[in-house]
């Protein structure tokens, strides 16, 4: 499956919210290529010398293979991880925390070879194919009765209900009290719109004239 965390425009979108300065790390072999996009922060100083940490953006950011010989996934993400260390004895870079995407078709070579642990669960749904059918029976009887209830749903394409959105979104703010790096505003989410325009859009959930 082909996830927006890969690409530039996420960044593009997200990154003012983001500590630290966008790196890029490209390893580049004859069995392939791998690209590393995250956030270089300071960690500290000691004896004069500039430590640093370096961190995923928001969404799931760790190492993505841009191609790779058949057969030689786990060789070039092992070469990778060496280069890769290399590299952050030159930088003093001591602390990584990257988010791997799950839905990489690489996803579980990358996960061993750089020794991954599960962090958290990342929902979903393909919406090329019927996402419906894959619901379970509580989500499935639960659309059921909203539907038999009058609730209806309308696709926003222009960004016309963004407040509203928002608005919304506050209440989980609250119910979580999240930190500033979760929470959102109108601004936040127009930059979306602004930037994937026709690929981004709101599915609003209406009962008669609210949503």
């Amino acid at each position: 499956m082909i996830s927006a965390y890969s690409e530039k425009k996420w960044i593009e979108a997200i990154g003012h919210k983001e500590d630290g300065k966008y790196t890029e790390y490209i390893y580049k072999s004859d069995l392939g290529e791998v690209v590393y996009h995250f956030y270089k922060r300071t960690a500290g100083n000691i004896d004069g010398i500039e430590y640093y940490d370096i961190a995923s953006y928001r969404g799931a950011a760790g190492p993505k293979i841009n191609r790779v010989k058949q057969g030689a996934t786990k060789q070039l993400m092992e070469d990778f991880l060496k280069m890769f260390s290399k590299y952050c004895e030159e930088e003093k870079i001591i602390a990584e925390f990257a988010k791997l995407d799950p839905w990489d078709e690489n996803a579980d070579i990358i996960k061993e070879v750089l020794e991954a642990e599960f962090y958290g669960n990342y929902y979903c749904c393909d919406l090329t194919g019927d996402f419906y059918e894959k619901y379970n029976r509580n989500a499935k009887r639960g659309i059921k009765k909203a539907i038999a209830g009058g609730v209806y749903a309308k696709v926003d394409t222009e960004g016309e209900t963004i407040h509203q959105f928002i608005d919304l979104y506050k209440n989980t703010e609250t119910k979580h009290t999240v930190s500033d790096y979760y929470k959102m505003t109108d601004d936040d989410v127009r930059r979306f719109f602004d930037i994937y325009g026709e690929n981004v859009f709101l599915i609003n959930a209406w009962l008669k004239d609210r949503i």
